[in-house]
């Protein structure tokens, strides 16, 4: 919503809705990524205090470590596409007339 008119803008100047959703995955990406990447670090640095209040599965079981991030990212792709499809709809006649 705070970047309604740069995406007009950007619309009125001939991106394609593909530049644009591309352009907002893109970022919401990079966020996954670095979130994924603390928390798979932090996940490792504990797995030691971790692994004491599990019963019956390993700290660095690999099914666990390969599938929670996988859901995480496929969550957080979905919760994505929210923005993007709002994205793509800015008119940018509405959005120039804003400012």
């Amino acid at each position: 919503a705070l970047r309604t008119s740069e995406f007009g803008v950007r619309i009125a100047l001939g991106a394609s809705t593909r530049d644009i959703a591309r352009l907002v995955l893109r970022q919401g990406t990079w966020l996954v990524l670095i979130g994924l990447g603390v928390g798979l670090a932090g996940y490792l640095a504990s797995s030691r205090i971790i692994g004491k209040l599990l019963y019956g599965i390993p700290p660095t079981d690999f099914a666990t470590l390969a599938l929670a991030p996988l859901l995480i990212a496929a969550a957080a792709f979905a919760a994505g596409l929210v923005p993007v499809r709002r994205a793509t709809r800015v008119s940018p006649l509405e959005a120039l007339r804003v400012e």
